[in-house]
This record gives C-alpha cells, sequence and structure tokens, in this order.
C-alpha cells in the first residue's frame, strides 16, 4: 500500500483492461513464491502481455537498500528478498512463453543511469509512459538550481524516450471516479491551498499567499511542517493507520479547499495533483508542466496558469467572480473525467493492448486534447 495512490490505481486499470493476474511478494501466497514465477506462469497462463515496474527491474542485490520501505507491506523484505532475481530473471527471458514485454516506470526518471537504461533498452519493452512532449532536459528547466534535487537530475531519461517513440504506451495520471466530489465552491472552508512536498515554486507561492494576505482562508494542514511529520510518522511506524491519516489530511485539504496551486518542480512534470484537484471539484491554479495543452488543460477554461509571485493578488481577483470560477471548476471536473478518469484510462490502455497483441502498434502520443495510436502501414 503505497502512499502515492497511483500505484494502486495502475493496477486497478490492468486487472480490467484484460484478464489480469499479479504476481509477486503480496500478490500471492509464500508457497507459490517459493516455486517461482515460471511455474506460476505454466500454472495459470498462456500470455500475450509480461509487465514489470522500476522497482523489481532495477532491484540489485548490491544495492542493500530495502526498495518497499515507502510503503506499507503484509511482509518483511528479508524473507521476500529472494524473489527478485527470479522475477528479473523470467523477465530478461520471457519472450519464448510471454511476446510482449511491458515496463512501468514508477521510479524518479530523472535521476535513472545509463546502466539501469541499458538493462532496460536490452529488454526490448514497451513503454508505459509518457511520450516525449511530457519530459523536459536540464537545459530548459527553469528554477532547477532552486531545488534541493537540482544536483541528482540528468538527462538520460528523456533522451531515452526521445529514441523511444514506438514503444510508448502513452499514459498519464489518473483518478478513479469514486474520487470525485462534486460539493459547489462555496460550502469549502478555506480560499486556497498549495498541498504537498515544497517545491520551489510552491514554496514561493505559499509565500506570497501569506504575504499579500487580503483576507484569504489559506489552508496549512496539507503542507509545511505539518505534512512533513505525517510522512516522518508513516516511514517510522509502518502502519495502515499512518498512511490513511497522510493520505486523508492530504484529500481533505484538496476537498476544504476552493483553489488549489501545485506545479510538477523544476521538472515540470505532469504529477497526479494536475487531475487530482480537478477530480475533487477544486479550481486548479498551476505553473503548467511540459505538454499541459496537449493532455486537456487550457488556462482561462477548465484551470489557470499563475505565477508563484503574484498568486495571491490573483485568488483575490478570482474570489471576486464566484460564478466563474465555479465555471472553471466544473469545466475542469469534466474534462479529467472524459480524458483521464479510471474507465477512459481503462479504455486506452485496452486499445494499444489489442494493437500491440496484433502486432501493428508503433506507439501513441497524446496531442491537442486526443489521444492517438499510432498503427503500423499495411
Amino acid at each position: 500500500l503505497y502512499i502515492n495512490k497511483n500505484m494502486a490505481v495502475v493496477n486497478s486499470i490492468l486487472k480490467q483492461s484484460g484478464l489480469t493476474r499479479f504476481y509477486g511478494p503480496g500478490y500471492v501466497d509464500s508457497k507459490t513464491l517459493k516455486k517461482g514465477l515460471s511455474a506460476f506462469v505454466d500454472a495459470t497462463g498462456p500470455y500475450d502481455i509480461v509487465i514489470i515496474d522500476a522497482v523489481t527491474l532495477f532491484w540489485t542485490k548490491k544495492n542493500g537498500a530495502d526498495p518497499l520501505k515507502g510503503s506499507f507491506n503484509y511482509f518483511s523484505y528479508s524473507d521476500i528478498e529472494h524473489c527478485f532475481q527470479d522475477m528479473i530473471d523470467f523477465f530478461l527471458n520471457s519472450s519464448k512463453s510471454i511476446p510482449h514485454k511491458v515496463f512501468y516506470p514508477n521510479f524518479d526518471p530523472y535521476n535513472v543511469s545509463n546502466q539501469q537504461l541499458e538493462l532496460l533498452e536490452s529488454t526490448e519493452s514497451y513503454l508505459l509512459t509518457r511520450d516525449s512532449k511530457f519530459w523536459l532536459k536540464k537545459e530548459q528547466m527553469e528554477d532547477l538550481e532552486m531545488e534541493k534535487f537540482s544536483n541528482s537530475v540528468n538527462d538520460n531519461w528523456a533522451e531515452f524516450i526521445d529514441k523511444s517513440g514506438e514503444k510508448i504506451v502513452s499514459f498519464h495520471g489518473t483518478v478513479g471516479e469514486d474520487e470525485f466530489k462534486y460539493h459547489p465552491l462555496e460550502f469549502r472552508s478555506f480560499d486556497v491551498a498549495v498541498p504537498g512536498v515544497g517545491y520551489y515554486n510552491r514554496a514561493k507561492a505559499l509565500d506570497n499567499l501569506k504575504l499579500v494576505n487580503n483576507g484569504i482562508k489559506l489552508s496549512l494542514d496539507g503542507q509545511g511542517i505539518k505534512r512533513k511529520l505525517r510522512s516522518r510518522f508513516f516511514l517510522l511506524t509502518q502502519t495502515r493507520k499512518s498512511l490513511s491519516d497522510y493520505q486523508e489530511t492530504f484529500f481533505r485539504t484538496i476537498e476544504d479547499s476552493k483553489m488549489c496551486f501545485t506545479c510538477g518542480s523544476a521538472l515540470g512534470y505532469s504529477i497526479r495533483k494536475f487531475v487530482e484537484i480537478p477530480s475533487r471539484g477544486g479550481v486548479l491554479l498551476c505553473k503548467p508542466f511540459a505538454g499541459f495543452k496537449h493532455v486537456g488543460y487550457l488556462s482561462g477554461k477548465n484551470c489557470f496558469a499563475v505565477e508563484p509571485d503574484t498568486i495571491g493578488d490573483r485568488v483575490t481577483q478570482l474570489l471576486g467572480d464566484m460564478d466563474e470560477l465555479e465555471r472553471v471548476a466544473r469545466a475542469g471536473q469534466e474534462m479529467v473525467l472524459d480524458l483521464h478518469s479510471f474507465s477512459s484510462r481503462v479504455s486506452q490502455i485496452r486499445s494499444m493492448f489489442e494493437s500491440m497483441i496484433d502486432n501493428d502498434f508503433e506507439g501513441s502520443e497524446w496531442l491537442d486534447g486526443n489521444l492517438n495510436i499510432i498503427k503500423a502501414r499495411c
């Protein structure tokens, strides 16, 4: 069970995109794990597609670190460590039994090593990720030097994606239909919030909102020291309750605020908050990510692009026309429901997987609010 709900949503999408079975620690019992993945496939297959994530594929015994430390698990890492190499070996050699391989990059792509990418390239996998227009290179990143992680950023992943267009199974953040909330803005206790990790532009926005202070009701529960303490408490306790408390505070912050500001840090990354905020009925204020318009976002229509150092005045202005603010909130919610909801993703992924199985899939991309599946010419 992860702090970021995206992995759980991805699993559910895969489950409904076709007849899907999960294998690995936490998914099958100890006896099945001991027999190994090949035995599992022989007993439950055949399969058209095998999918692996970065946590598994990039695991190395030499590293020594627990790759699951950021999640709640039903088992101890020491009990299941032996499973990783078995899963990696199967994926590397699965072409004879399963024709199509897919890699899901649930990791920090901006500090991936060349060695890891060489391993990934050798698998000849399709990539369940965003196409090249959604990945910035370092020279394009404004304010990168202001981020705490700036020294670890490289262009390896962006360059890898540039040359992998025919392998892209285009996938962006998504939300389940049960995450949509429909109460009007007038019933929300706060005017604005800046939830999540304190990236440079989020911190600047928060500072400006505090500075302007034109009677703006600012929520402070989902960020800053309170957020850090909840996150640290979960990492120390590793309990379901501490995980639930962290997640509920985050979602409550969004649901109780008329507007929420977010950004994908200096990386310009399309994080899940870009769909979470509109889905829960609030107005998205943001520093746009790379490729913003291509997945349906239009400033002034279904969200507002704002500068962090002038956000206070902009919020005051927007609060002056609640009818317009409500209209934008509903337009943002409808856009996410149409393009980025769970059911939409299931349909999109199923179409791409079917094309893959038919051997006519040559990549996919989002362009001007539409997903285009590129098929081989006959």
